[in-house]
């Protein structure tokens, strides 16, 4: 393996990553807003925890 063809894989797995992360917050932000939409304002504090821990 040349250093060459290695750097190309690790670009390639950052990439991948970076796409995943972006659509777990993609994901986060939906569920947010459904709860959002389906309860009055005062959301209870059990839903907010269980979001930060997502």
């Amino acid at each position: 393996m040349s250093p060459k063809i290695k750097i190309k894989i690790k670009s390639k797995i950052k990439i991948k990553i970076k796409i995943k992360i972006k659509i777990k917050i993609k994901i986060k932000i939906k569920i947010k807003i459904k709860i959002k939409r389906s309860q009055p304002a005062a959301a209870p504090t059990g839903v907010a925890t269980a979001l930060k821990n997502l």
